[in-house]
């Protein structure tokens, strides 16, 4: 029997659920004192390559740490051996000065790490996701998940597309870069399991891919690693902060983690999935809050920012 199926008395995992209600936004906690906040700066192991950029002498705020964090840290510092090995020496994670304590997990070790490693254990893998790729990152060779990691993939997915003012009614063209196919099937999977009609083009040729998006008469044109044709544009963008339509913040190794709202200049995380911390420095650290097969945790984005009230400003991001 899978070691997560026995009860354990310190990590409990939340009930599995095929598209739960989103989460309420957890309001801002008081200030902290400093001997709560955990180490500055933050640490990070030798892999990363991140240089500081100049930031206001102001710390940003301290965020409260979600308890869905501080049990999935557990729960993998626990049963995962990549985070067995890079929290060694660490306390038991019970309390927020206990996960602010720990090391940041970089694309560098990450890559590092063999796929067994990264998972707590094979005997209940279910299936695999694609990665979406940047140019200025590796992609992963697959993202392992078992059942409960696949229904948080279905939510997610489900949860981000409605932000952009996907629903049931919607007719969704996948508009995607040859390399990018993989993916863009994934999430019609997801959201045709939701009900709503999807379909994916290639954009191998202009011509024709413009008549086959026009012959499906769709609703919404979500561009996945394209911004589209000469004539046809998406109006669904990903990682593009400064486009007028809603725009889906990917992040490689995780998903959509994030949906900036049309008109909007800051980023919605998704409730009760992800959870986004901000450095001083202006690096952006994630933890998935439902990933429990392959967690992440304290995970170095390619990306930087700001963190404000909830809400996430993205100030860089890379190609």
């Amino acid at each position: 029997m899978s070691v997560r199926g026995r009860h354990d008395a310190n990590v409990h995992r939340p009930a599995k659920s095929k598209d739960p209600a989103p989460s309420p936004r957890t309001p801002a906690a008081p200030a902290r004192t400093p001997s709560e906040r955990g180490p500055t700066p933050v640490q990070r192991d030798s892999t990363s390559k991140r240089h500081p950029r100049p930031r206001s002498s102001v710390p940003p705020p301290v965020q409260r740490v979600p308890r869905a964090a501080i049990r999935i840290a557990e729960w993998a510092r626990t049963h995962v051996p990549l985070y067995r090995d890079l929290y060694a020496g660490q306390s038991p994670v019970a309390a927020a000065r206990d996960f602010r304590n720990l090391p940041v997990l970089t694309l560098a070790r990450l890559r590092a790490t063999p796929l067994i490693d990264q998972i707590d254990t094979p005997d209940d893998l279910l299936r695999t996701f694609t990665s979406y790729g940047i140019e200025s990152a590796a992609p992963a060779p697959a993202i392992p998940a078992d059942q409960g990691d696949t229904d948080a993939a279905f939510a997610e997915c489900h949860a981000a597309f409605a932000l952009a003012g996907v629903s049931r009614a919607s007719r969704v063209v996948l508009l995607c870069a040859p390399a990018q196919r993989y993916m863009a099937a994934e999430w019609a999977e997801q959201l045709g399991y939701h009900g709503v009609q999807t379909h994916v083009v290639p954009q191998l040729d202009d011509d024709a891919t413009t008549r086959a998006v026009t012959a499906l008469e769709p609703d919404v044109i979500a561009g996945v690693g394209t911004a589209g044709t000469a004539t046809l544009r998406p109006s669904v963008t990903l990682r593009d902060r400064f486009s007028p339509g809603p725009d889906l913040y990917v992040v490689p190794d995780a998903g959509i983690v994030a949906v900036r709202p049309a008109g909007d200049d800051s980023y919605i995380p998704l409730p009760g999935h992800y959870w986004i911390e901000e450095e001083d420095d202006g690096g952006l650290l994630l933890t998935a809050l439902r990933r429990y097969h392959r967690p992440l945790v304290r995970f170095e984005m390619p990306d930087r920012g700001r963190v404000v009230d909830g809400r996430l400003y993205l100030d860089e991001v890379v190609p």
